[in-house]
């Protein structure tokens, strides 16, 4: 065998590793501006926690805010209690020090699926409210005019029909 096969697939690999390298890279990335937006997002909740506030002409309601919060604060609870089940399960081990992270990822998980979800429910229902005033008004129906009745009853056909002569 050649040895230029193996500088080939050397060459392969590398390559996957870098591109897996850039992936994680942009992952990560990804998770600290996720993690930004929820820090942002829970400073404006906690703005609207008591009385409605029109924030870049979108009211966001008490109501709402609660819901963003406290969904968050559940997804930080519940993440880290499912990672630690699953490391129990398969038999790995996540460091303490990757808690607060986990913590992080799941309130920002959390709260901006919930709010993503409720956002796309709304949006449902506003389209169905939309078509519902967009439908012409309920005409009245005419009742049916009355056919008049035959005056000979209708005969079918019989086999034996021949024009007579």
């Amino acid at each position: 065998m050649s040895q230029n096969n193996n500088s080939e697939m050397n060459g392969m690999i590398f390559l996957m590793a870098i591109l897996g390298a850039g992936f994680i890279f942009m992952a990560g990335i990804l998770a600290v501006l996720l993690a930004l937006f929820s820090a942002f997002m829970t400073v404006i909740a906690l703005w609207a926690w008591n009385n409605p506030r029109v924030f870049m002409k979108q009211v966001i309601l008490p109501k709402e805010a609660r819901l963003y919060v406290w969904s968050g604060i559940l997804g930080s609870l519940i993440l880290p209690m499912l990672i630690v089940i699953a490391s129990g399960y398969m038999q790995f081990t996540v460091p303490d020090d990757y808690m607060p992270l986990i913590a992080i990822v799941g309130y920002s998980l959390a709260a901006n699926g919930i709010a993503i979800i409720l956002a796309k429910i709304d949006e449902a229902n506003a389209i169905d409210a939309q078509t519902i005033d967009a439908m012409p008004p309920p005409q009245s129906i005419q009742p049916r005019p009355q056919i008049e009745k035959p005056k000979q009853p209708f005969e079918f056909a019989t086999w034996d029909d021949e024009e007579r002569r």
